[in-house]
């Protein structure tokens, strides 16, 4: 078990440490929030994150939670599924290639972040998951909500500005 949980355990120290030495950051008294705010809030993120898996390994391996997840019979992995090698290479390089396209339409300013982050996230959730109006109806309005809602946050309560 302290295999699976070594780097949650990693992860959560470097969080911690970084935490305790970013208590050190001045505000200039520029804005409200002050520079330490952000990497507070990622970093508060990554411990919680990391104590949320490590207490989920904690309990598959006593056996809490082959109930709750109802683990099917037949694993369902890519592998298992007949896809080779090669086509799951292929999917991280066609999504590799999603992700570079929306940087660069980002960075050069081509589409805004909201439409460019919406079309970019449906695209790769579709890619992902495949078709069906359930999903497509799912995936468009994640992909329509999420970045709105993070332009939002971002410009109004962090006042800075996404391309």
């Amino acid at each position: 078990m302290l295999q699976k949980i070594l780097p949650d355990l990693a992860f959560m120290g470097l969080a911690l440490g970084l935490l305790v030495e970013s208590r050190g950051i001045k505000n200039p008294g520029f804005d409200l929030l002050g520079p330490a705010f952000l990497p507070q809030v990622i970093l508060v993120g990554i411990i919680m994150f990391s104590a949320i898996s490590i207490l989920t390994q904690y309990l598959e391996n006593r056996g809490g939670l082959q109930d709750e997840l109802a683990m099917p019979s037949e694993p369902t992995s890519a592998s298992s599924s007949g896809e080779s090698a090669q086509a799951s290479i292929a999917k991280v390089l066609i999504l590799f290639g999603m992700l570079l396209a929306f940087v660069w339409s980002i960075y050069n300013q081509i589409t805004q972040f909201e439409l460019s982050g919406a079309l970019f996230l449906f695209a790769s959730m579709t890619f992902l998951s495949g078709m069906g109006w359930g999903v497509l109806i799912r995936n468009g309005i994640v992909a329509i909500v999420l970045p709105l809602v993070l332009g939002m946050l971002f410009r109004n309560y962090l006042y800075i500005n996404l391309p």
